[in-house]
């Protein structure tokens, strides 16, 4: 997206503006991920299964894990919920 002005403070906040919806964008899709490869552990694959799906290392699926999720399915409690807590490695929670 070009922004064209002279100003420098309006290309600075719209550039700024611009980059905040994109930015919740990609943390909703990573949420998203996170849940559902914590869903398709829960339905018996492995990281190893879930990484060559996604053309992945199993460490990238460990990672992706670990970070903290903040919303919920639309099968779980609304927001304000406490944060669903995924499977980290050693099989306990985080």
């Amino acid at each position: 997206m070009a922004i064209r002005s002279r100003d420098p403070w309006v290309r600075a906040r719209l550039a700024t503006a611009e980059m905040d919806k994109h930015l919740a964008a990609i943390a909703g899709l990573a949420d998203e991920r996170a849940l559902a490869l914590s869903e398709l552990l829960e339905r018996g694959f492995t990281r190893a299964e879930i990484a060559r799906g996604l053309g992945v290392t199993p460490a990238v699926v460990t990672k992706i894990l670990k970070r903290p999720v903040a919303r919920c399915r639309a099968d779980q409690p609304p927001a304000g919920a406490p944060v669903r807590k995924l499977a980290t490695i050693s099989g306990t929670t985080s």
